[in-house]
């Protein structure tokens, strides 16, 4: 067989592999897109039950979200604590991988740090209330802010890690040598080469900020409870597509914030 035959024969083989690659993500694509194109349809229909084939378009399901008093305040609670414990997790979490990364005990402080992660968190729900009630703490946003920066840091350390081994330690020798001290040099040389990093755990510790329950369900109570709690109460008591409009709402938020974030940074520079 002669040299033309033979990468004729490679590239026919690996023009069917690539065919057989794009049917493949295709799959898991629709796959993985088939329940939030569930939730988005049942969210938007009449009817007084979730379905796949509503009758009509109607925003009634919205409109019983945004009246009800009980989930529009714990989906406000859920984002103040999502955005405190995310701005949390990242000073910590920044500031601890920065430092690790000098010892020379970085990898055995980078497991350290990733224990959580590692522990139910309904053991650490528990945890966390019978410390509370040692120190008498209230069950109030300070508390559950404590207990989500504690699953958070692990994200934010790991993703900040990563980060820093493309790092140059130079380029921070080389600023010092200009003369800015070490303020200036976190603020215009450490910071924005770590930028991305913080961005993509950012948003990791976020949504396991959001839709944590198994933590907040042990640090809530009545007057103060989250999103996933609220809903899941509203779920055993009504079986009507408000659940759904709820997604959907997170689902469009969600969306939006990493729409601006690929805007302003670009999602493909964010790993």
């Amino acid at each position: 067989m002669t040299q033309a035959a033979l990468k004729k024969k490679k590239k026919k083989k690996f023009e069917g592999n690539y065919i057989v690659l794009r049917i493949v993500v295709v799959v898991l694509l629709l796959y993985l897109l088939l329940p939030i194109a569930i939730v988005l349809i049942s969210s938007f229909g009449y009817e007084d039950y979730l379905t796949l084939t509503p009758s009509s378009f109607s925003f009634r399901w919205y409109e019983n979200f945004f009246s009800n008093r009980g989930l529009v305040n714990s989906f406000k609670n859920s984002i103040i604590l999502a955005i405190c414990s995310t701005l949390g997790s990242l000073i910590l979490g920044t500031i601890s991988a920065y430092a690790m990364d000098k010892s020379k005990k970085r990898n055995f402080f980078v497991a350290y740090f990733g224990s959580p992660l590692l522990i139910p968190q309904i053991i650490i729900g528990i945890a966390m209330m019978q410390v509370a009630n040692l120190l008498g703490l209230p069950r109030q946003m300070p508390l559950l802010v404590v207990a989500h920066v504690l699953v958070g840091v692990p994200y934010v350390v790991r993703t900040i890690t990563a980060s820093l081994y493309r790092f140059n330690a130079f380029w921070e020798e080389a600023s010092f040598t200009m003369g800015a001290g070490r303020l200036k040099t976190l603020w215009y040389v450490t910071l924005p080469i770590l930028k991305p990093g913080m961005i993509a755990s950012g948003c990791f510790a976020f949504i396991t900020s959001f839709g944590n329950m198994s933590i907040s369900t042990f640090l809530t109570t009545s007057r103060f409870t989250t999103m996933p709690i609220q809903l899941y109460a509203y779920a055993k008591n009504y079986a009507d597509p408000t659940i759904a409009a709820v997604s959907a709402t997170t689902l469009i938020l969600t969306t939006i914030l990493l729409l601006l974030v690929d805007r302003t940074v670009g999602i493909d520079k964010m790993y």
